[in-house]
């Protein structure tokens, strides 16, 4: 457990400030190039938005959380990790691809042509440090499930489309890349569980989470306190604006009001899109910032 709070976030700033995010060309290709890495293939440079310039994830992906994450394996003794909302596993090959660190890393997704990907890029790699399933995290296990999904957002009942479509802009913008069927509803059998369940049958205890679950922070959060509170993971929370988040939680106070009850203290990144301007900020359950219409990045310890 960390002993000092303000210390902690005072060393994780300078260490965010200082962090080496680079993406650099090989044999004619793009890969992430970070420190004690593996190096990770990586996607040319996106053009610019009109009027927006470049998108703040173009070069860099999630390089406030990457840097945040390094910052805990380089300090904490961090030897298992769980990715929640894995996506295509960018944070699970991260951790498992640490050329100084022994670490597995489970990934855990709901799109079964999403999951299939890590496990290809898992064979290719021959990592024995990811392993991947088909699973949707919740409050308590409840086996295999039909869900309903569009993009990352999950439903385990068939949900209204003014649940899960996007917004009218979007689905032009992404009519006119040729993918007007991007947030089509789409239906999986998957295994619903939750982080407490999982723990106690595969007898593994997390060193550090990633949350990413996109309106499911309530439900994930309330089954996993008793791993919480027995093994303290540190948490690194993507926590969403409440249009996702009000099937499940009056406020997002009201999501992270569970984790500040067992003692848990909480560092708030203003923007965690940029290096530079991620400011972080030791916050109670009670801070303004809490009020914020946007997608937030947090970590609790």
């Amino acid at each position: 457990m960390i002993s000092d709070a303000k210390e902690f976030r005072e060393q994780l700033a300078v260490y965010i400030e200082n962090y080496d995010y680079r993406v650099g060309e090989s044999d004619g290709g793009y890969v992430l190039a970070l420190k004690n890495h593996a190096r990770m293939p990586w996607s040319s440079r996106k053009r610019k938005r009109l009027f927006k310039g470049v998108a703040p994830s173009s070069d860099f992906y999630e390089p406030v959380a990457t840097a945040a994450l390094d910052y805990l394996i380089d300090t904490q003794p961090i030897a298992t990790f769980f990715d929640l909302g894995a996506a295509h596993g960018y944070f699970s090959f991260l951790v498992a691809g640490r050329s100084d660190k022994d670490i597995d890393a489970h990934a855990f997704e709901i799109q079964p042509n999403v999951l299939k990907r890590i496990q290809d890029r898992v064979a290719e790699t021959d990592s024995k440090w990811v392993k991947a399933y088909l699973s949707g995290m919740s409050d308590r296990y409840q086996g295999e499930q039909k869900i309903w999904y569009s993009v990352n957002k999950m439903f385990q009942t068939e949900p209204d489309p003014s649940q899960y479509r996007d917004n009218i802009f979007k689905r032009l913008k992404f009519r006119l890349k040729g993918r007007p069927d991007r947030d089509r509803l789409k239906t999986a059998l998957v295994t619903i569980d939750s982080i407490d369940h999982f723990c106690a049958v595969n007898e593994v205890a997390p060193d550090a989470i990633k949350i990413d679950v996109d309106g499911y922070e309530h439900k994930v959060i309330q089954g996993g306190l008793e791993t919480f509170g027995k093994c303290r993971p540190f948490i690194l929370l993507e926590i969403h604006r409440m249009k996702l988040l009000n099937r499940f939680a009056a406020s997002r106070r009201d999501v992270v009001k569970p984790l500040f009850d067992l003692g848990y203290r909480c560092i708030f990144f203003k923007d965690h899109h940029t290096l530079a301007k991620a400011d972080p900020v030791l916050v109670g359950r009670d801070d303004p910032l809490w009020d914020r219409d946007r997608t937030d990045f947090v970590l609790f310890f």
